[in-house]
């Protein structure tokens, strides 16, 4: 479903980086999200992306107008290996290793 879409529009409140971001973004799908939290930040991590000004279906319709000038955004692949890379699954592994391995446990 999601290699046959142009966007992802996800206007939550509160998501902290939600996996339907990463997701869309492992195929490329250009993300709209709302401002304040996890979804703004994943847009302005990836630099790919549009952020609505404000939670108002204005808001997010004139997002979607200025999209739709660009549907041939550039970047689109090099934004789908950056997110396969940073969220793959080995390198998330060694990583969360790593930290269990500097933990000391009191007895």
């Amino acid at each position: 479903i999601l290699s046959g879409c142009d966007f992802l529009l996800t206007c939550s409140f509160e998501d902290n980086w939600p996996n339907v971001l990463v997701e869309a973004g492992a195929y490329g799908v250009i993300p709209i999200v709302g401002p304040g939290h996890g979804c703004e930040e994943f847009v302005k991590v990836f630099q790919f992306g549009f952020v609505a000004d404000e939670y108002t279906a204005e808001s997010f319709a004139t997002t979607i107008e200025k999209l739709m000038d660009i549907r041939g955004l550039e970047g689109r692949q090099d934004f789908s290996e950056r997110v396969r890379s940073t969220h793959d699954k080995r390198k998330v592994a060694r990583q969360y290793a790593a930290v269990l391995n500097k933990l000391q446990f009191v007895t």
